[in-house]
């Protein structure tokens, strides 16, 4: 991988699943207690995203998005259970695919765009169907949320709100240009890579904000986290903690 390894490893039950991205060893699967190989399989190369575990009318998978392509594997042997081509400039597939039962949204930048599957059970194992494919949502480097049956996140610099169903676009804002977000009790809270830092509703109805400063200097591409209260960002040089409870 030219920019080195991104994608996070996934437990499942006893075992530790990588994207490895080797000849007959795209995922492995380790056992979680000694690093033993439990089952390799199948050629896909790596992307930067992080592999999901979902359960689609009982049958469970963990879905991969590698370099060039969005698969399914069962997790017992890991069989195939389908594979859809996703081609981006440099193999560069970095947002995590978010999965509302029964759509799988995933979204790419480098000029590839957006997408929704419906995932079915077929027997044992399960199918993929294509409901829409699009450029509207263009993920660089930050994965976009879901609440309520709305994706928000951002194409390319422009923070956008697009219904999971049918794709459509219900409201585009430049907000704090491009980005990353995270969202909590109805709000998005969002960093810019410039070192912004915004809040603003999670509705469908318009972008609304709530605030905004800047308080990180270097570029930032990393996600904020949120925990009692306090809210965590950094750039390429600092860390910072920004406490937004309600004064006492």
């Amino acid at each position: 991988l030219h920019w080195g390894t991104s994608t996070s490893p996934l437990v499942e039950g006893e075992m530790l699943l990588v994207n490895v991205g080797a000849s007959g060893a795209s995922v492995v699967a380790f056992n979680k207690y000694n690093g033993e190989v439990v089952w390799k399989t199948l050629d896909d190369i790596a992307g930067y995203s992080s592999p999901i575990a979902i359960t689609v009318d009982g049958v469970r998978e963990i879905v991969f998005f590698g370099g060039k392509s969005i698969f399914g594997v069962s997790p017992r042997d890991g069989s195939l259970h389908w594979r859809h081509s996703w081609m981006t400039l440099s193999e560069m597939n970095i947002a995590t695919p978010i999965f509302s039962d029964p759509y799988l949204f995933v979204a790419s930048g480098r000029g590839t765009g957006s997408g929704v599957f419906r995932l079915r059970k077929d027997g044992d194992s399960v199918k993929a169907d294509v409901v829409w494919s699009d450029m509207i949502m263009q993920n660089h480097f930050n994965s976009c949320v879901l609440i309520g049956g709305y994706v928000y996140g951002f194409d390319n610099s422009i923070l956008k709100c697009v219904r999971l169903e049918d794709g459509e676009t219900v409201w585009a804002d430049r907000s704090v240009g491009k980005g990353a977000l995270i969202a909590a009790q109805g709000h998005l809270f969002i960093v810019g890579e410039r070192g912004i830092i915004g809040v603003a509703e999670a509705s469908p109805e318009a972008y609304r904000e709530r605030g905004r400063m800047q308080v990180l200097e270097y570029k930032s591409w990393t996600p904020p986290a949120l925990s009692g209260g306090k809210l965590f960002i950094r750039d390429q040089k600092n860390i910072a903690c920004l406490d937004l409870r309600a004064s006492r």
